[in-house]
């Protein structure tokens, strides 16, 4: 995972330094096979590869009534009902949650930013991390998170709100986002 991992930041951040000579097709081309990579990559860790992985196995293999399940948020609860009533494994846990993820993610990082290579070689280099490989429901969170920021910014508050509120169903700290309403218009 080491070696696949540091071939992606080495890509991205190669990609970063030509960007502004690729044709627009080539850079969406080409971003979208960077996020196939990603989603493989997390898809495809093994428990105990990363912190977490053997919390979220303990958890999506918990039987009903346990105080964890019933404590996680809803979009888990969900989605593990869900690949379970099809006989699937914790692989598919993973796989569902960085396909979720990812594309979400790496379509509000193109929306904002003029350097998308560039912002998503820092994105890998620290949040894929910890997000994607780890807290894999805050990384849904938080991209829905980036696209609240892209509609408070070009004042789209009820957008802001269901984005937020739908961050929260992923990861309850994303309630926190709400103090996006209280920071003004100078964001």
């Amino acid at each position: 995972m080491i070696v696949s991992l540091t071939l992606l930041f080495i890509t991205c951040l190669s990609l970063s330094f030509i960007e502004e000579r690729l044709s627009d097709r080539d850079k969406k081309l080409l971003y979208v096979l960077l996020g196939v990579v990603m989603i493989v990559i997390t898809g495809m860790r093994e428990v105990g590869s990363t912190p977490d992985t053997e919390a979220y196995e303990d958890m999506y293999y918990a039987k009903e009534g346990n105080l964890t399940i019933l404590l996680t948020e809803p979009s888990f609860r969900l989605i593990s009902d869900l690949l379970h009533s099809m006989s699937l494994g914790i692989t598919a846990l993973f796989f569902a949650y960085a396909i979720l993820a990812v594309p979400i993610q790496l379509s509000a990082l193109w929306k904002i930013s003029k350097m998308p290579f560039l912002t998503l070689t820092l994105y890998i280099s620290y949040y894929y991390m910890i997000h994607d490989m780890v807290q894999m429901r805050c990384a849904v969170a938080s991209g829905l998170f980036l696209w609240a920021i892209y509609f408070y910014v070009n004042h789209k508050k009820l957008y802001t709100l269901l984005f937020i509120l739908l961050g929260t169903f992923f990861h309850y700290s994303a309630i926190a986002g709400l103090i996006i309403f209280f920071l003004g218009n100078d964001l």
